[in-house]
């Protein structure tokens, strides 16, 4: 029976297993397997993938090489089964998901100034028909149907942030309920997008104010989804992102322009466009301020 140590956990999922629910396999990849307990989703994943919001950490593995979507899932704070599989929680580094905001809305005049860097991230390394289109000139060819995507959450957006800075929160939720759930996937597109707003709106921007209006309108809308991103929507709504993010706050504090343009990089070339997808709505949010 394959034994894994765990080598880190999140804080929330920590705490989540003090009181554990039955939970089921959402996914099955060769690098993650996501599992849903009640409203809750859990990732045990690879060191490729790293920490996250709802992450526990192992070892390598090829987890289609031992286990089913079919298989019955047992948790508890100690350990975890997935039949055959079993991950031991004992020595595992607790990982707190949630950047010092604090400290970066302190620091809110060097968020801003890195918007130049991001802009360039994107036009370096965005796909086409991602959502970067809403914010800049992406290269590349676009099909009809990519310019008819990108104009809806240019609407969506267009309608959440002229609600947010206008304190109008009924008008900022309409716009988010355009956008949540656009697009393709585990995690479509205007849900990346929607991340993006609501860990820019953490640090401060576009307003204190504006901020409040814009995560409580993602927040309300987040089970309009699928439950993955419905997941890591409710994470960024509470303040909570995956360690490529942390990275890249921490490097915008430092000054180093290069070190800032790589860690962005990072989380732009996640997947084919969720990662760009969410650093444009980053990008828009801190526009708006500017």
């Amino acid at each position: 029976m394959p034994l894994l140590k765990a080598q880190s956990i999140s804080m929330t999922v920590r705490a989540w297993l003090n009181d554990p629910h039955h939970a089921r396999i959402l996914h099955l990849f060769d690098t993650a397997i996501n599992l849903t307990a009640g409203d809750r989703v859990i990732s045990i994943v690879t060191p490729a993938i790293g920490d996250g919001p709802f992450n526990i950490v192992v070892s390598p593995i090829n987890f289609t090489h031992h286990t089913t979507t079919a298989d019955p899932v047992c948790l508890s704070p100690t350990e975890i089964r997935i039949g055959a599989l079993t991950v031991d929680l004992s020595t595992a580094t607790i990982w707190n998901p949630r950047p010092d905001w604090d400290e970066l809305r302190r620091n809110g005049s060097k968020l801003a100034a890195r918007a130049v860097i991001i802009r360039e991230v994107l036009r370096d390394h965005a796909a086409a028909d991602s959502l970067a289109g809403v914010v800049i000139e992406v290269q590349g060819k676009r099909l009809g149907v990519d310019e008819q995507f990108i104009e809806a959450a240019r609407g969506g957006w267009d309608e959440m942030y002229r609600g947010a800075i206008s304190v109008d929160q009924e008008a900022c939720a309409a716009g988010s309920r355009k956008l949540i759930g656009l697009g393709k996937g585990l995690t479509p597109a205007g849900d990346d997008w929607l991340l993006g707003c609501a860990l820019a709106a953490h640090t401060g921007f576009p307003s204190p104010d504006s901020a409040a209006v814009l995560l409580k309108a993602i927040g309300a809308n987040v089970r309009g989804t699928t439950p993955l991103s419905a997941g890591w929507l409710g994470a960024a709504v509470d303040g909570a992102c995956g360690e490529r993010w942390h990275a890249f706050f921490a490097g915008c504090l430092v000054g180093d322009d290069q070190g800032v343009y790589e860690a962005a990089a990072e989380i732009v070339r996640q997947g084919h466009s969720s990662g760009a997808d969410s650093m444009a709505g980053y990008l828009a949010t801190l526009a708006v301020w500017r």
